[in-house]
């Protein structure tokens, strides 16, 4: 049984009570640029797609695909 004081006093309550990991900001700004340039209908699915593929070290290949399928839906629509 946990005490309701044990839980307030294991959250943070400011900036210096957090440490960022040193890659987490590239790593972020990475996703957000991509989910910008392909405007992904559910951001979610796009999000364990785009971090499943950056841990198997397929990145590229994912984004390649997602570029491809990009272009395909501009010709079938005419743009």
């Amino acid at each position: 049984y946990i005490k309701t004081d044990q839980i307030m006093a294991d959250k943070i309550y400011s900036a210096e009570q957090i440490t960022v990991p040193q890659d987490l900001p590239k790593i972020l700004k990475g996703f957000t640029k991509e989910v910008i340039r392909y405007n992904p209908a559910d951001i979610p699915s796009f999000a364990i797609e785009y971090f499943t593929a950056m841990k198997e070290n397929k990145l590229d290949a994912f984004l390649k695909t997602k570029e491809e399928e990009q272009e395909a839906k501009k010709e079938s629509s005419g743009k």
